[in-house]
Parts: structure tokens; C-alpha cells; sequence
């Protein structure tokens, strides 16, 4: 399987500065499920439509990947997942991803994330409706028009355009906002209490910051 080029696109680096110029914030939570309806929409009249399925793998229904679905390919019972990444059927049903190449691969090694039981559905029906089977690539997209599949729909649903980078944010900021900010925080009085305690950040988390 041809590794596949993480690079970002000039495409997604157009829509970085886009939001950093206009300093726009994240999506919300009602953002992404108007992205999950949209998606459905147009997957019930059309259920082997690709753009739609790009749309619903970055709605936030799982974890917002980079760009690893292109390239993607269908495993069965017997394949061999050591190589590449994958969705997994079980008796004909999607039942998690397996990626082994991505960006920071070496340092995580192969994930594997469970497909909820909403996404499931619709990819189900997706591979039915274009009768794939095991070997075959699940997206008839390559790498580089992922981002322009997710701008497109961006502009239509928010007026502006949405990149990976930007939906990946946007994930992290409503699963975890609230606890980072009040990380951050932590780490804010941790660092000045160590001046006055004339130690570093790291000796204090390492030595004195222990359950007893």
C-alpha cells in the first residue's frame, strides 16, 4: 500500500489563513450536527454519494482525523490490516478503522476507532449501494480533493470555508474545552507558586505532586 502524503495541501494552508487573518473561532456542537444532517440528506437520495460520506467521516460522529480516509481500503475476515489503513466489515457491517499510516505513526503506532452505530449506517449502505467488497478503496477521492470537498460544504453551511486543521480544532475545543481551559490554568498557578518556592515546573509535578 503506497504510503500516503501528509503533507498539507495549498488548498488547506489558504484556509488556515483564512481564519487566522479573521480570527474566527471553532465550530460548535450545532455546527457539526448540521454537518451530520446535511450529510445525511443528501446520503438518502443519494447513498453512494462520496463528497457526503467525506462530509459525515468529519462531522464529528469519531475523532477527527487528518487526511487518512483517501486511500482507504475496505477489509473483510481474512485481510491482512498490517499495512495501511482500513474499515473493517463484520458480517457485512463497518465496525472500526485500523490506521497504521498517518502523520505521527511511529510515535502511536496503529490505532484502531470504533465506528459508532449512526456512522455505521450510513457507510454500510454506502459500500452496499456501490456493491465494494474487501480490497477495494472505500473513497473514489484522492488526498488532495478531501480538502476541497470539506471547503465547498463549508462555504454552503457556514458561509466560510472549513479545513481539516480547523475541524480538528474545533473537535478538541467541544470535547475538551472547558477541561484544557482549566488545565492551562493549573499550570498557570503551578508555574508561580515554583518561583516562590524557588523549584521548577517539572520538579514539583515529578517529586512533590504525588499521591500518597
Amino acid at each position: 500500500v503506497q504510503r500516503l502524503e501528509m503533507a498539507r495541501t495549498s488548498t488547506q494552508k489558504n484556509v488556515d489563513k483564512f481564519y487566522d487573518d479573521r480570527k474566527i473561532d471553532t465550530l460548535s456542537q450545532r455546527d457539526f450536527k448540521r454537518m451530520q444532517d446535511y450529510a445525511q440528506a443528501i446520503l438518502k437520495k443519494a447513498p453512494s454519494n462520496d463528497e457526503a460520506i467525506v462530509l459525515l467521516l468529519y462531522s464529528g460522529l469519531v475523532p477527527v482525523v487528518r487526511n487518512d480516509y483517501a486511500g482507504m481500503k475496505i477489509a473483510g475476515p481474512k485481510t491482512n490490516t498490517g499495512d495501511g489503513n482500513w474499515i473493517v466489515l463484520k458480517a457485512g457491517k463497518p465496525t472500526h478503522f485500523i490506521f497504521n499510516e498517518y502523520k505521527t505513526n511511529k510515535s502511536h503506532g496503529t490505532v484502531e476507532m470504533e465506528i459508532p452505530q449512526e456512522l455505521g449506517k450510513w457507510l454500510g449502505r454506502f459500500i452496499r449501494s456501490d456493491k465494494k467488497k474487501a480490497g477495494d478503496v472505500l473513497l473514489s477521492v484522492s488526498e488532495s480533493r478531501v480538502p476541497h470537498i470539506l471547503r465547498k460544504f463549508g462555504e454552503k453551511l457556514f458561509d466560510k470555508p472549513i479545513g481539516i486543521n480547523f475541524l480538528r480544532k474545533s473537535y478538541a475545543t467541544v470535547k475538551w474545552g472547558d477541561e484544557i481551559k482549566q488545565i492551562n490554568e493549573l499550570e498557570k498557578e503551578i508555574e508561580r507558586e515554583s518561583e516562590g518556592m524557588m523549584n521548577s515546573v517539572g520538579k514539583i509535578k515529578k517529586v512533590y505532586n504525588q499521591n500518597k
